[in-house]
């Protein structure tokens, strides 16, 4: 973008070094502050700003709220799992571990029935698997992952106990707090590529503040999933797939970004079709719940 900023002999009548300096600096600051396309209609310095400001904070546009109504909060499927999860190891006193450090099996059969999780996956789930351990079921492997990244959940002598923190974020009045909590563990602390396979793609949640703004300016409607998800990816991905030839962009960002923005209901989708749920033609759009969770606000 800069090579095509300055025009050849614009500066030519400029006869001293200050003025020089001012031209250009003027000419910078003019091409920071105005939008682009190829940014998604964001200029330069908002832009750094998503990118390069810790967020959610006082230097960040983007705000992350925590002031929804307890019983809200609480409905959202990855809270909700969560809640189940760590007040049953706190009323049973720990969840027996395996070596190997996951759930044992009996705990696993037990969140599987009382989850909610997607019915087609778990009949899935079932048809694969004669014995269930936990890394057959990719929902609650990854829930007990976050929890302990998070510091919500530790193991010690053989079993998984909730810490301080999450006893804290679970007592009544606290729900959109957790919610917070959770959402920001997930996508600044957890790799979102844990678990799944092909490339890592790391530059997807260095960049996820774009792909999140981009998502706020998306009307509720119904969209295909190629439509839907390539305004979200930032033009130097686009060129790292174009260079490297990954044509598959789109299954990326839907396993790893629309799919966990599911789990706090932020993205919602439908599927058409006879064939398996995996193979269905996917439709996606935001949820009301988005544009009252974040907000963004540049200088």
């Amino acid at each position: 973008m800069l090579d095509e900023l300055f025009e050849e002999g614009e500066f030519d009548d400029i006869e001293s070094e200050e003025e020089l300096e001012k031209a250009v600096e003027e000419k910078m600051e003019d091409y920071n502050r105005s939008p682009q396309e190829l940014l998604g209609g964001l200029a330069p310095y908002q832009v750094a700003e998503l990118l390069y400001t810790d967020w959610p904070g006082p230097d960040s546009p983007i705000t992350v709220h925590d002031n929804l109504p307890d019983s809200e909060a609480n409905d959202v499927r990855f809270v909700h799992n969560a809640r189940i999860l760590l007040e049953t190891a706190r009323k049973e006193n720990g969840l027996p571990a395996t070596n190997a450090g996951n759930f044992k099996r009996v705990v696993v059969s037990d969140f599987l029935e009382r989850m909610e999780l997607d019915p087609a996956r778990v009949e899935h789930i079932y048809e694969m698997n004669k014995v269930i351990n936990e890394q057959d079921v990719p929902p609650l492997h990854i829930l007990r992952v976050v929890l302990e990244v998070g510091d919500f959940l530790e193991k010690s002598s053989g079993n998984f106990r909730p810490t301080s923190k999450a006893i804290s974020l679970l007592r009544p009045g606290r729900a959109s707090g957790f919610l917070k909590e959770l959402f920001l563990t997930y996508f600044k602390e957890f790799n979102i590529a844990y678990f799944s396979r092909g490339k890592d793609w790391t530059e997807m949640q260095d960049t996820i503040t774009y792909t999140f703004y981009q998502l706020s300016t998306y009307d509720e409607g119904w969209h295909p999933r190629s439509e839907f998800i390539e305004p979200l990816i930032i033009h130097k991905i686009k060129k790292l797939a174009d260079e490297d030839d990954w044509p598959s962009l789109d299954y990326y960002y839907s396993s790893r970004v629309l799919k966990p923005l599911k789990k706090f209901e932020l993205v919602e989708s439908k599927s058409f079709g006879e064939q398996h749920y995996y193979k269905k033609d996917t439709h996606y759009r935001k949820t009301p719940l988005f544009d009252r969770f974040m907000e963004f606000n540049f200088d």
